[in-house]
């Protein structure tokens, strides 16, 4: 089956073959989930604030990484426009630490089962792809989260 068949069955999906005529795929290329979130969303002297890809990546599917990023940066924003109109302290930046990490841990192992789903097109059609690295796409959705050090930094 050629890439343009593949493409425009997916792009279908349940409601049946997709009704443009896809006329040249211009890219193609393997994807393989990067999932990793830090050890510390601050740096050891707490002058380094962490969010989005910089502090957890997951697969992208159900708009979560982008979603977290964003609480991320609330948090975070939240916390220095209090402490820079003399509220908080240094113990309420500190506490950035503790408040997002838990969120992108949960959403980073959501985003497992989202692709579960993605995953299921792409069991069905295992021979007509010529770029399916079965093995990293089948084991994306119970990755343990691995973790970045970035105490030292």
């Amino acid at each position: 089956m050629s890439t343009q068949k593949v493409v425009a069955e997916a792009l279908g999906g349940s409601a049946g073959s997709c009704p443009y005529k896809i006329d040249k795929v211009l890219v193609e290329s393997t994807w393989r989930p990067n999932i990793y979130i830090v050890d510390r969303y601050t740096s050891a002297r707490g002058r380094i604030f962490l969010t989005g890809d910089a502090a957890h990546q997951s697969i992208p599917t159900g708009g979560d990484s982008m979603n977290t990023a964003v609480g991320d940066s609330f948090a975070i924003g939240g916390k220095l426009a209090a402490v820079t109109h003399g509220f908080g302290g240094r113990t309420l930046l500190d506490s950035y630490e503790y408040g997002p990490r838990p969120v992108a841990v949960r959403n980073i192992k959501r985003s497992g089962v989202h692709f579960s789903v993605h995953r299921q097109y792409i069991e069905w059609i295992p021979n007509k792809v010529k770029h399916y690295d079965a093995k990293s796409i089948n084991s994306s959705a119970n990755t343990p989260v691995r973790t970045k050090n970035t105490a030292s930094k």
